[in-house]
């Protein structure tokens, strides 16, 4: 009686025990499949992501080559080839959209004076809604380069009281690209506009210089190299031979080029990789020519 009683015990022990081990199996395997499933989408997500480099870096090397291909390139201008959304092979128009813009389009955070960056700003505010104290801001501006010039644009973000969600506003008129003048034949209204009200001129040349050189824009005339000096552009655009018109011109001229030395672009791979790169398309060493480089991946 007793060892029937035992030996059901042992029975029903052994079958709780086998019943624990085929558990502990059961999620062994649900665990490693799981770890496995994942590890795959890692894989899958890694390949994708080099996929995507490559084909950024091939789409940063057909802008070169279209750029290097100017047969004006001291007189670029929003006409170029280059310029605006990209013409790509026909293999990649399915999965890639190439978008260009000119850095020497902008104003210089490093180097613009506070005059202009406080022109600019008041005219973000009004455009934009921008809530800043242009004077306030620009005297921040100025003294944060003082210390430590801006690499790229974002960092203005470290400035106390700027908006992270105001910063593409800024990129579109900001760059702080290792360049030192504005392409006059690229450049947008109101960068134009900040550096001719900058001028020690009085308000009767700035708006004569002003409507002379839009003129000039909405024709489609575009400045060369040669033409960009005080007396060229007093012939060119009918201005007055004036002392005081010479003075202006010569001081916008010297803040001015007609050609682009840095580009920025905005490439997007099958609507889900999108890369932001500035970069020197002339640049003697191809490796040395990216100044800023970042990919983020699309939120479905």
């Amino acid at each position: 009686m007793f060892m029937d009683c035992f030996r059901r015990r042992q029975d029903g022990s052994a079958l709780i025990l086998s019943i624990l081990i085929l558990g502990i199996m059961f999620w062994a395997v649900i665990s490693l499949a799981f770890f496995a499933r994942q590890m795959l989408n890692v894989s899958n997500r890694q390949e994708r992501s080099f996929e995507s480099d490559l084909v950024f870096l091939a789409g940063v090397n057909h802008v070169r080559e279209i750029f290097k291909a100017d047969e004006t390139p001291e007189t670029d201008s929003i006409d170029d080839p280059w310029m605006g959304e990209v013409e790509i092979p026909r293999s990649w128009q399915e999965a890639l959209i190439v978008t260009a813009a000119d850095e020497e389009s902008k104003l210089n955070l490093n180097w613009s004076s506070q005059p202009a960056l406080t022109y600019m700003i008041k005219y973000l505010s009004k455009a934009h809604g921008l809530e800043y104290s242009a004077e306030d801001l620009a005297e921040a501006i100025i003294a944060y380069r003082t210390k430590k010039l801006f690499d790229i644009v974002e960092e203005i973000l470290l400035i106390k009281g700027i908006r992270r969600q105001d910063i593409e506003i800024f990129k579109e008129y900001f760059t702080a690209a290792p360049i030192y003048q504005v392409n006059i034949n690229t450049a947008k209204e109101p960068v134009l506009k900040a550096l001719i009200d900058t001028t020690a001129a009085s308000s009767y040349i700035k708006e004569s210089l002003l409507r002379a050189l839009f003129a000039c824009r909405n024709s489609g005339r575009r400045i060369s190299k040669n033409e960009l000096t005080a007396q060229a552009l007093v012939s060119l655009w009918h201005l007055e031979n004036t002392p005081g018109m010479l003075m202006a011109l010569n001081q916008l001229i010297a803040y001015t080029t007609t050609d682009s030395q840095v580009l920025s672009l905005e490439m997007i791979y099958r609507k889900t990789y999108k890369a932001s790169v500035i970069f020197q398309p002339l640049a003697a060493d191809n490796r040395k020519d990216i100044i800023f480089w970042h990919e983020t991946r699309i939120a479905a």
